[in-house]
């Protein structure tokens, strides 16, 4: 008899636990709406000219132009590319100038002139271009960011011939 009630016992136990973890289910309405993320860049390129060794020229005012979605910018350089293919000189990015390597460098203050000594000087508001992307602007939308970039060649060259060389910078909007 002892056995029956327990066993009794535990089929109702497994019966109350079954019924009481009865769930019932519900819907849930979702509404997305989808948006587009863009930056349009004006000009769309930016010709230093000619340009001796370690020299320096500025771009002007480059405007980027969000949507109406917020948008957050970066902003990322690359190694510049002799348009020659003929010559395998690469110049590298770089924080420094020196033998192949070059600056190229961003500000979002337009009143800042070409030549400032970047980074050292409390008036100055350059930042150095890398390889990584870099904020140029956080959660803005329905906006022109106008921002200039500073190119600054090599102080030397290991090419026998210079060549004109070429490099891109990539801005880039995503959601934020």
């Amino acid at each position: 008899m002892t056995k029956q009630f327990i066993a009794s016992l535990c089929l109702l136990a497994i019966v109350g636990v079954g019924v009481g973890v009865g769930v019932k289910g519900a819907d849930v309405d979702c509404t997305v709406t989808p948006g587009i993320i863009s930056v349009v860049v004006t000009p769309p390129s930016v010709d230093y000219g000619t340009m001796g060794l370690n020299d320096t020229n500025n771009s002007g005012i480059i405007s980027a132009t969000v949507g109406s979605l917020s948008t957050s910018l970066t902003i990322q350089g690359v190694n510049a590319n002799p348009k020659d293919t003929t010559n395998d000189n690469i110049w590298v990015l770089s924080s420094t100038v020196g033998v192949d390597q070059y600056i190229h460098a961003y500000t979002t203050s337009t009143d800042e002139l070409t030549g400032a000594d970047l980074g050292t000087e409390y008036t100055t508001n350059w930042v150095y271009l890398t390889t990584s992307p870099q904020t140029l602007a956080s959660s803005i939308a329905d906006t022109t960011l106008n921002f200039q970039l500073d190119m600054r060649t090599p102080e030397s060259s290991s090419a026998s011939i210079y060549s004109e060389h070429s490099t891109t910078i990539t801005v880039l909007a995503t959601a934020g």
